[in-house]
């Protein structure tokens, strides 16, 4: 392959990380929080709480990667990080908020922050990679 072809790969696997993320997080936290809660109305209420949420990290994380593909200028944060804490922040704010997660305030609670960690860092670190691959390029 040449290198514009590799490159324009790396360009669009990044911009599908990113509308699948959210997507992605449905299906993981529906799966593991379908015992939690007692009706579907419940379940489907706690997700449309959370999944904008996570909508506007990945457009956060896209103009955050766009600016630095631009300018040139990176910062010691790595976007692996950047994705990593904004998903904690989106699990916290998602408890807090969310009229039906008093039902989360046990060890569930637990298990959607390390479900949002988790997605963060895998994703924090694909997206990185790509990133660096598109920068060398």
């Amino acid at each position: 392959m040449t290198k514009s072809t590799l490159y324009n790969m790396y360009k669009i696997g990044i911009l599908l990380i990113l509308f699948i993320t959210p997507l992605l997080y449905i299906g993981i936290i529906s799966s593991l929080l379908n015992n939690l809660f007692n009706a579907e109305a419940d379940r489907v209420m706690f997700l449309l709480y959370n999944t904008p949420f996570w909508f506007l990290l990945m457009f956060i994380t896209g103009v955050e990667l766009f600016r630095r593909a631009i300018t040139r200028k990176f910062t010691l944060i790595a976007p692996v990080y950047l994705v990593m804490m904004g998903s904690v922040v989106i699990g916290i704010t998602g408890i807090v908020i969310c009229p039906v997660a008093p039902a989360l305030f046990s060890s569930d609670a637990l298990v959607l922050l390390a479900v949002n960690v988790t997605i963060g860092a895998v994703l924090g670190l694909v997206i990185s990679k790509l990133f660096n691959n598109v920068c060398d390029k």
